[in-house]
């Protein structure tokens, strides 16, 4: 579930949600007159924004869901005046969302043109690169492009693939973590990150101190496990609600 867009003078947000647990799949079965009762935020902290160097690419790596908090960061850095390389990852062609000419991503690139590069990969290969997000960015790096800094956002393993992958060539990037939140106040310890600063373990919470965080500084062996931890209480959750198992 994450925030994709939002219009103030509306006053409406767009949400982009994925049928994961009971909570989710609940929402996803909202029909049109439906509400909720209350929505909290935005919490943690918000992006940092750093004009690019002459010459120079932010390149954004989004995996699946990942794209849509990937959409206004973007194009924040496009309005000012920054080039953007964009790899959306999907795992097949019929996943792909956003991608159409008249969708956010076509309208994205028919406003700023050559500023935007748009990169599409699919795990099958059905669609674009065939394979993982890694692998364009990689021949850019390869390549020895300019690039100012690197963005991550989708699913944990992509994003400790994509750290290792820049983290030899000594550019910055940034993970925005989807911790597992309870309380998302800091206090429940839920979506703790553990990080590494001056060779010593840091505690951070994706909920205050993220969600982006140095991606090169996370102890990704320590911090994936935390996304398994309550498991058992999301099965059990499923099925009091009639929904199957996880």
């Amino acid at each position: 579930l994450t925030l994709a867009d939002w219009d103030a003078e509306a006053g409406t947000i767009t949400l982009v949600i994925q049928a994961m647990g009971s909570s989710s799949t609940l929402i996803n079965r909202m029909a049109v007159g439906d509400r909720f009762v209350g929505i909290a935020g935005p919490l943690g902290r918000p992006s940092e924004l750093h004009p690019a160097a002459p010459g120079a690419t932010v390149v954004f790596t989004a995996g699946g869901v990942g794209l849509p908090p990937v959409f206004p960061i973007a194009r924040e850095h496009l309005r000012l005046g920054d080039h953007v390389t964009l790899i959306a990852g999907f795992r097949t062609k019929d996943l792909m969302f956003w991608t159409g000419e008249d969708e956010k991503l076509g309208r994205l690139k028919a406003e700023f043109g050559d500023l935007l590069d748009l990169v599409y990969a699919t795990n099958d290969g059905s669609f674009g690169y065939a394979g993982f997000v890694t692998g364009p960015l990689g021949e850019m790096l390869e390549a020895k492009r300019p690039i100012a800094e690197v963005v991550t956002i989708g699913p944990p393993l992509m994003m400790k693939a994509v750290a290792e992958l820049t983290r030899p060539h000594a550019v910055k990037t940034i993970a925005s973590l989807n911790s597992i939140m309870v309380d998302a106040t800091g206090m429940c310890g839920a979506c703790m990150v553990p990080v590494l600063l001056e060779g010593r373990t840091v505690r951070r919470h994706a909920c205050i101190d993220g969600p982006e965080i140095d991606a090169h500084i996370i102890e990704w062996a320590k911090f994936l496990p935390r996304f398994h931890q309550f498991r058992d209480q999301e099965a059990d959750s499923l099925r009091r609600h009639g929904l199957g198992v996880a």
